[in-house]
């Protein structure tokens, strides 16, 4: 075999291979997409929450197949972000195919805004999706405002399936019993004297079953009533909620309490439910009424409340108690026989009731606050809205966003759990201890026998709120019995670091070009700008395929010419040196 045969066949092998590689590579630039893969492969595509005030942080979370790599941008109102799949977004864990980006709705008017999703695969297809974010006016009309929300048991009233407004605000009117002159909540000692320590609003808005998913008679118990908890709480964040009371526009009878009082208020309705209720959700009574026996329902192990007691030694002094066998339970006793709205429809609460009610009034101010309360356009304060998820004794978090309001001030508070907000350097921001609501109180009705028992429910859905920090990275959750921290998830995607020189962990060339360069940034900016980013695996950024043809390009040249000055040297003549044999034959011939 001759070297120039060689020569030859190692450069066909170089220049066939290289024409392998560009070709697939052009293949994959080109795919196949016919009718059944040419509709975006998107699951579904949340706004959360779905209507806010201007100001509100709204978060848009898709799903998509794990097939491949995704490129991922949204557009509002002409802004672009990003949307995330790396465990750092509230997105879930990383590459599971649920992406999660960020809107920041400061100075948009009121009105639905169609938004669009763009989606662009590894393998060059480009999808697209549409969302609808809407922004609303205030809901929150205040009734009655004795001063700044931090001072005050803050009260939000919201209603279901009323036809009209003036309906709805017919009913809080008696059921708040504002002026004391029926037999509502005011109209009960020690709420009416003790009315300046109160704000009260209402949802000023036409609410549907759809929107908050009350129904009533759930759990095989007639006048329980079980809302959509985290519906109620996105639409009551508007207000500054201590205490939360839902009216269902309902001929059925209902009434029952969890972190919440719920009663219905047609025909069957009275006020008098909801003062029980609100007895159990803000003074955190228990029922004195006998339970009886109950097959199938687990008896309430921490039945831990003021008015009923295994010892009646253990009352107030100075309090006008007796000791009466049977308050919820057999082994426990309640004060009085029977005049006590916990007990039976009466127009009073017992002496030991009052004396405890009291003793929470005291946490909030009498009269007027001395600070001058801002107008609604001024009040610049943020907060988290973080929406938790509890499995018997697991917790999970479900999501959080950012929304303009007070937080409530957790004066009346239980201790099953401390929640705080840390910053990036690892200092507490804000902490706050929480109870978890996991009893329901069921009522009955008047003149009925059936006396139903409180409920354990260990499967709840839960909503905070927090504070908003600028430099917040993550809110942490412990056992306030065991210190051990039970969950903890980012806040850092939230915070507003952009322009600080600093690119974050959460930020990236697309959403703060201020501080990251699109090479440093670990995030796939899978765009056709003229720049192949490292940081995308596969084939997802355009440009980088543009690159690998020079690339193959550039590598094929120079195999050759390596190759060819190989083959130089190989067949470089071979020179020589007839001096000395000249010499030679020179003496010779001399011979």
């Amino acid at each position: 075999m001759s070297v120039g045969f060689l020569v030859i066949m190692v450069i066909g092998v170089v220049v066939i291979l290289a024409g392998i590689v560009l070709l697939t590579n052009i293949i994959d630039i080109v795919p196949e997409i016919d009718d059944e893969t040419s509709a975006p492969p998107i699951f579904e595509t949340l706004v959360i929450p779905e209507q806010g005030v201007a100001g509100t942080l709204f978060r848009v979370k898709t799903s998509i197949p794990t097939d491949q790599e995704y490129f991922m941008n949204a557009k509002v109102k002409g802004e672009d972000f990003a949307l995330y799949d790396d465990g750092k977004h509230g997105d879930g864990d990383v590459g599971d195919g649920i992406y999660s980006g960020i809107w920041d709705s400061s100075g948009i008017e009121v009105g639905e805004i169609i938004g669009s999703l763009s989606v662009h695969g590894s393998n060059g297809a480009d999808y697209s999706s549409s969302f609808v974010i809407e922004i609303v006016d205030s809901v929150c009309k205040p009734i009655l405002v004795n001063g700044v929300p931090n001072d005050k048991v803050d009260i939000v009233v919201i209603g279901q399936d009323y036809g009209t407004l003036p309906d709805f605000d017919q009913k809080v009117d008696r059921y708040l019993d504002i002026n004391g002159d029926g037999t509502g909540i005011f109209s009960y000692t020690p709420f009416k004297e003790e009315i300046s320590r109160f704000n009260l609003y209402s949802i000023n808005q036409l609410l549907t079953e759809d929107d908050l998913e009350c129904e009533v008679g759930c759990k095989g118990v007639a006048s329980l009533v079980c809302c959509n908890d985290k519906k109620i709480s996105r639409i009551i964040s508007d207000c500054p909620a201590d205490e939360v009371i839902v009216l269902i526009n309902s001929d059925e009878f209902c009434g029952s309490a969890s972190n919440y009082a719920k009663v219905c208020t047609g025909i069957r309705g009275k006020p008098m439910v909801l003062v029980h209720e609100f007895g159990h959700t803000f003074g955190g009574l228990g029922d004195e009424y006998d339970y009886g026996v109950y097959e199938n329902l687990p008896e309430i192990k921490d039945y831990n409340y003021p008015n009923c007691v295994k010892d009646c030694t253990s009352w107030p002094a100075g309090t006008e108690a007796g000791c009466f066998a049977i308050c919820g339970y057999a082994e426990y006793f309640r004060s009085v026989e029977s005049e006590s709205i916990m007990y039976k429809y009466v127009h009073t609460f017992n002496p030991v009731s009052i004396y405890y009610i009291n003793k929470l009034l005291d946490n909030y101010v009498s009269g007027k606050s001395s600070q001058e309360l801002p107008a609604p356009a001024e009040v610049k304060t943020k907060k988290y809205n973080i929406e938790l998820s509890f499995e018997d004794s697991k917790v999970e978090f479900d999501d959080v966003y950012v929304r303009p309001g007070d937080v409530p001030d957790y004066k009346i508070k239980g201790e099953d759990y401390l929640v705080s907000i840390l910053s990036t350097i690892g200092e507490v921001l804000y902490s706050s201890s929480f109870e978890k609501p996991d009893i329901i109180y069921p009522f009955y009705e008047e003149g009925t026998d059936d006396r139903p028992t409180a409920l354990y429910e260990p499967d709840i859905d839960y909503s905070l709120a927090a504070p908003y920090f600028d430099d917040a990275e993550k809110i942490e959750i412990r056992d306030s019995v065991t210190g051990r921290v039970v969950l903890e998830s980012d806040l850092g995607h939230l915070s507003d670091n952009c322009g600080d020189s600093i690119c974050d962990e959460y930020e990236s060339n697309f959403d703060c070009s201020e501080d990251c360069e699109v090479l440093e940034d670990n995030y796939c900016s899978a765009i056709a700008d003229n720049i192949c980013d490292k940081d995308c695996s596969g084939k997802a950024d355009p440009d980088c395929k543009g690159n690998l043809f020079w690339i193959i390009g550039v590598i094929a040249v120079i195999l050759i010419i390596v190759i060819y000055i190989i083959v130089k040297k190989v067949r470089k003549p071979e020179y020589i040196d007839l001096s000395n044999n000249t010499s030679r034959y020179q003496q010779n011939l001399n011979r």
